[in-house]
């Protein structure tokens, strides 16, 4: 049973979303490019032009800041701002483009979030890796920068808190505070009989222990409590991860600027010890430049490129040779489900096979009605005997119809999906080459499911490629019973859609799956359950092995009051 917009989905997402590999990348003068921030389609359209003009306010001043951090080694060059595809010039009050081929919109650096989030307005970076390892995003909200002054007042210089943000993200340090309450990161320290507050300085933070209302004296070691900072503390130089709303705040505190003890901060315990700048200069963007600039600040403004997220055009690449005809019926089942079902209303595909050369099968087309899906889903040959007499399987022949005839001049949301063997006769190391160009110049994604013959390995490239452009690829052993083979073949597909899809509650879930075998006698019954949140468009497929020979005369549901849904006797096929 399929379910679209389940709230379990979230449970399943980080294991089935792919994750594009970031962009980002150090200019030989230390400008950092290829930064994407993406304002997600749930964010007010009426607040676009504020939402625009706030991140370019922030990268602006947070420029020289990060310079001025790093000693010179490195600011914000280039960031590429990505706004939902249905919104308009008009509301934003900037001209608004068509990512071209190197337009980096595929990949999210930072994600503006709708409303004030769960951590209330202020920036956080999500991490689930180890020290000095690169973060998943950062996630601002649009309140952050509908309510600017308010935001300002609240968490001291904005800019300062891209810094901090971008620090953990791209070098992968963490807060150098403590957390109230917290078993393992605690906010407070004890030293010589007395309690300091958890966070690197490098001089003593001045302040007094309260509780969340406000009210003061209250003890760490007893209550919930939240150590404010009180007086000018001008003294205090650093650090932009514990303290970045304090006027003299510049940098962060190396091992010879912080005070002798700092305590369990998140950073002190996961990187044991080492300084931040420490991590950052072991990072890669610093390897090989050690060189400082000194900059003027107006070189140092960054350029921004206003894009509209661009909808998926799917490009089914599908693999017609003599060997594919033992699995033949399954690959046209599973794509033309892909095709009936499962796509989203209004999707654009286009369907090319090959063999020993390529032709566009039926091209681009957008999803409009039932009748247009089963009129496309049908230019899949129907049956193995259609397929080309030779074992010949020129995947980059295909690839290069894809881009020439049915994408040309319109590559911006471009999703190759192969269906093939995938063993090394379907790739030379010329072809891989050539794709790989046209991953790098067009940014399309590359997702592929392969259907190695027993007893062959398929090409690594295939995941290599995938994974670079943000696409999936998905391996089926053959030797499996056919109905498993057609399911798994379902579900790669539906997985490989999911990583177009903006917002993961769109995607659908499977929450049953039973393989029924049929006996002499056949009847059978079987349970199910749909949490109370689930429903909406909710399906139930049989899929068979014979379409004209199923003997299923009906189908009757019960539910746990007991009332009774058919028996349902008409049934479509795939």
């Amino acid at each position: 049973m399929t379910s679209k917009l389940s709230l379990l989905l979230l449970l399943l997402s980080s294991s089935c979303m792919v994750s594009t590999l970031s962009r980002v990348y150090l200019t030989p003068d230390g400008g950092y490019k290829g930064i994407v921030v993406r304002i997600d389609k749930d964010v007010n359209q009426d607040h676009c032009h504020e939402i625009i003009k706030n991140i370019k306010s922030l990268f602006t001043a947070g420029s020289p800041i990060l310079h001025s951090a790093l000693s010179g080694r490195a600011y914000f060059s280039r960031v590429t701002i990505i706004v939902p595809s249905s919104w308009s010039e008009e509301k934003c009050s900037n001209a608004i483009t068509t990512p071209t081929g190197n337009t980096p919109y595929k990949s999210t650096d930072i994600l503006i979030t709708p409303g004030t989030g769960l951590a209330g307005s202020i920036p956080y970076t999500v991490q689930s890796k180890q020290c000095g390892e690169q973060g998943e995003k950062i996630i601002f909200t649009e309140h952050f920068f509908t309510a600017w002054n308010t935001t300002s007042t609240r968490w001291g210089q904005p800019a300062k808190l891209l810094v901090k943000e971008w620090a953990k993200y791209r070098y992968g340090v963490f807060d150098e505070f403590g957390f109230s309450g917290d078993r393992f990161y605690p906010n407070y320290f004890k030293s010589g009989g007395s309690i300091y507050p958890t966070g690197t300085t490098n001089a003593m933070l001045t302040g007094s222990w309260i509780y969340k209302n406000g009210s003061s004296l209250c003890d760490p070691t007893a209550d919930q409590c939240y150590f404010r900072p009180e007086g000018p503390n001008k003294q205090i130089t650093c650090s932009l991860n514990y303290v970045p709303f304090l006027a003299t705040v510049t940098g962060w505190c190396d091992k010879d600027h912080a005070k002798s003890e700092i305590g369990p901060g998140k950073h002190n315990v996961l990187c044991q010890g080492r300084s931040v700048p420490d991590v950052i200069f072991a990072h890669s963007d610093f390897k090989t430049r050690t060189q400082r600039s000194v900059r003027l600040s107006q070189e140092l403004v960054p350029v921004f490129d206003i894009v509209r997220q661009p909808l998926p055009k799917y490009v089914l690449l599908i693999e017609t040779s003599r060997a594919m005809s033992r699995s033949w019926k399954w690959v046209r089942k599973a794509t033309q489900n892909l095709i009936k079902y499962e796509l989203p209303d209004n999707t654009e595909v286009a369907i090319v096979t090959f063999s020993s050369e390529a032709v566009v099968t039926h091209n681009l087309t957008p999803l409009t009605s039932e009748r247009v899906r089963a009129r496309l889903a049908d230019t899949i040959p129907d049956s193995h005997n259609r397929l080309s007499r030779t074992d010949d399987r020129c995947v980059i022949c295909a690839v290069k119809v894809a881009m020439d005839q049915v994408l040309r001049n319109r590559e911006a949301g471009g999703h190759l999906i192969i269906l093939t063997h995938g063993d090394k006769r379907t790739l030379s190391e010329d072809d891989e080459e050539i794709l790989s160009e046209y991953d790098k110049y067009y940014n399309v994604r590359v997702s592929s499911v392969l259907l190695p013959m027993p007893g062959e390995a398929p090409l690594s490239y295939y995941n290599t490629i995938a994974t670079h452009s943000g696409g999936r690829s998905r391996s089926l052993d053959l030797s499996a019973s056919k109905m498993e083979t057609l399911a798994a073949l379902i579900d790669s597909l539906v997985e490989i859609i999911g990583v177009d899809t903006p917002d993961p509650s769109d995607l659908p879930v499977t929450v049953h799956h039973q393989a029924i075998t049929r006996s002499q006698s056949w009847s059978s019954e079987g349970q199910f359950f749909i949490d109370r949140m689930l429903g909406r468009d909710t399906v139930f497929g049989i899929f068979v092995e014979d379409d004209e020979d199923h003997q299923i005369k009906s189908i009757k549901f019960t539910d746990e009051e007991g009332s009774v849904f058919g028996p349902y006797t008409k049934m479509s096929s795939i």
